[in-house]
């Protein structure tokens, strides 16, 4: 015990001061008797004398006092944390749909994990970042998480576990129902981002095609489009198309025409792409490191469907459901929630908008998100192939699919 060691030290210190006494005053009476040459002769001995003391006070006292030590475990008793319910991993498979504009989240998510795991001793989180092949390639070969943050349209209900309560209060109703299903809340919105339109100035040029002026909107895409189309019919080159990228999107603007792959625009071989914020900052890394083509971006108002999820897996064990709950809690944290939005992605909660990186674009997506429309995850998992089918026909010009493809994007975010 404490007290009880305490005064062991003080009874060994006791003696050693009565033996150093006694050793002092031999030297004096020394000294004393035989006069000053002895007491040159008592410099040389006494330290080695003072050595010898020390020595075998060690020996005499020391042995008892290590072999009691050896017996206690004053580590585990002062510093170990209280026993876990639970210890061992947990895992978090991150699907990634859409990145931000810089860094990764999955990254950030391991980081937040982190803080959790110095909390609970033994209890440790697995961050696993993956596509959606990979994904379904997992869960076929019978393989299950114990957290999914998904982006939307990915998972449906029945592959995760209802929550008891909201784990959260920091979240509004609106942004809460985007993992609703049958009344219940299956998942929860913790990042977002904004769809941007990228124009490839130096094709324009390149072309003999004037970016139109005013508003980055659906009137302008298609004037710019159709600018760009008739400036290439009086060439001799190889015709490109004007749009790509989002096909879904571009229907719910309203164009029409062919919108080819990202991939295209990227490569330089298309005028105008419908993508996100990390194409445009990828692009603005290539021109940084003096590669790349000349572009401007712009924000696309309205609707976001660049939403991640977290939500517990269907799976997951009992022991295990606190420590999930408790990282769904974290993510929601103001300063989980400004790492995202470092990486400049748009909080689900009041975040200082100070904390996105320095970028125009930025700050414009930051205005657009403030009060998004998003559409229900599960929705428009539902819906998702039959959407894109559906926009093809519409970019066509099927007045039809124009009609079913308005009600079924009137229900992904109203839900009736």
């Amino acid at each position: 015990e404490p007290d009880d060691f305490k005064e062991s030290c003080i009874a060994r210190l006791l003696i050693f001061a009565q033996l150093t006494a006694l050793l002092f005053q031999g030297m004096h009476a020394y000294a004393k008797a035989y006069g000053g040459k002895a007491m040159m002769r008592a410099r040389e001995w006494v330290p080695r004398l003072i050595a010898t003391v020390l020595i075998a006070a060690y020996l005499l006292f020391m042995p008892a006092y290590l072999n009691d030590a050896l017996k206690e475990r004053t580590y585990d008793e002062k510093f170990s944390p209280t026993e876990e319910p639970y210890t061992g991993i947990i895992s978090v498979w991150h699907i990634v749909g859409f990145k931000p504009y810089s860094g990764s989240m999955s990254t950030a998510l391991a980081a937040i994990a982190k803080g959790i795991e110095r909390r609970h001793h033994g209890v440790f989180f697995d961050v696993i970042a993956m596509d959606e092949t990979e994904y379904t390639e997992r869960l076929a070969r019978g393989e299950s998480p114990d957290l999914l943050s998904f982006p939307l349209g990915v998972c449906y209900p029945d592959q995760l576990s209802a929550f008891d309560e909201l784990p959260v209060e920091c979240i509004s109703k609106d942004m809460a129902a985007v993992g609703e299903w049958d009344g219940k809340i299956y998942a929860l919105p913790y990042a977002m981002s904004a769809h941007a339109l990228i124009v490839n100035t130096g094709l324009f040029q390149e072309r003999g095609a004037m970016v139109p002026e005013g508003t980055r909107n659906a009137a302008w895409i298609l004037q710019a489009a159709e600018t760009f189309a008739a400036a290439q019919k009086s060439g001799k080159q190889k015709q490109l198309p004007a749009l790509s990228g989002n096909a879904v999107l571009a229907a719910a603007l309203g164009l029409t025409g062919e919108v080819a792959e990202y991939d295209a625009f990227r490569s330089g071989k298309a005028a105008i792409a419908i993508a996100d914020l990390r194409s445009a900052g990828d692009l603005e890394a290539l021109q940084s490191a003096g590669k790349g083509f000349a572009f401007e971006a712009s924000v696309l108002s309205g609707s976001t469907s660049l939403v991640q999820m977290i939500g517990l897996s269907h799976g997951i064990d009992q022991e295990k459901r606190a420590y999930a709950i408790e990282l769904i809690e974290r993510i929601f944290s103001e300063i989980a929630q400004k790492q995202f939005v470092q990486l400049g992605l748009f909080s689900v909660t009041e975040v200082d908008p100070q904390a996105l990186p320095e970028s125009a674009l930025l700050a414009s997506a930051a205005e657009h998100l403030r009060e998004p429309k998003i559409p229900n995850a599960f929705l428009l998992q539902r819906y998702r192939d039959a959407l894109e089918k559906t926009a093809r026909r519409v970019l066509a010009g099927d007045a039809e699919a124009k009609k079913d493809f308005e009600a079924r994007l009137k229900e992904l975010v109203s839900g009736t």
